[in-house]
């Protein structure tokens, strides 16, 4: 099966070198051959199979243990093939796009621990790509596994999570101070206690009703 894989990846990427830092890095230009995401799919599921031998005909319900092989201690390259598998569908790659799916796959590669699957699932509860599956906090969660494994995709997640929410603060902020007296040479940008005293006047505002605002 570690052929299988390899030979997925080749197809999946278009090149027999894979670049370093996760799926979505790409591959290298050396080597390159033609990209083929059917083929890509054969090899992965060839795979996978040896874990998931079938699939739900409502794929959020694939937990169900007669959707996995029995006895699995060790389950190879399946994680990793399900993290490609997951991502074709998520990218309409050689499939229709298909995020229930996606989150299949995902949610497979994560029981055994799968970067990409993490990360993966992170993105698709941050944009609520699955009616009724919208929440930032757990697609944070998943985003720290993969970060914790160091996935670079992951901590760029993460980055763009919390610039956000500078920005917002910020945009908050400023809006509440004073701006600079036309033609005044004296003005001083404002200290850290301001802006604290700034920011909680703000937050409490927000709180008001909206009767009182």
């Amino acid at each position: 099966m570690d052929f299988a894989y390899k030979l997925g990846k080749i197809f999946y990427q278009g090149s027999i070198y894979a670049a370093g830092g996760g799926i979505a890095s790409g591959s290298e230009g050396v080597g390159r051959v033609l990209q083929d995401f059917e083929q890509a799919q054969y090899y992965f599921l060839q795979i996978a199979r040896q874990v998931w031998p079938r699939d739900p005909t409502n794929p959020l319900q694939h937990k169900a243990s007669a959707y996995k092989a029995e006895g699995v201690a060790q389950p190879g390259w399946a994680p990793k093939s399900a993290a490609y598998l997951g991502r074709m569908y998520m990218r309409d790659e050689g499939v229709k796009q298909d995020y229930e799916m996606a989150t299949m796959w995902f949610e497979r590669g994560a029981e055994y621990g799968d970067r990409e699957c993490h990360n993966a699932l992170g993105i698709l509860w941050r944009e609520g790509l699955v009616k009724g599956r919208k929440d930032t906090r757990k697609a944070l969660e998943y985003f720290a596994i993969a970060a914790g494994q160091e996935l670079a995709e992951a901590h760029v997640n993460l980055g763009k999570h919390h610039y956000g929410q500078l920005v917002a603060f910020l945009e908050q902020v400023t809006f509440s101070l004073p701006l600079q007296p036309a033609g005044s040479s004296s003005w001083q940008p404002p200290t850290s206690k301001q802006l604290f005293a700034s920011d909680r006047r703000s937050r409490h505002t927000s709180t008001l009703p909206r009767s009182t605002l």
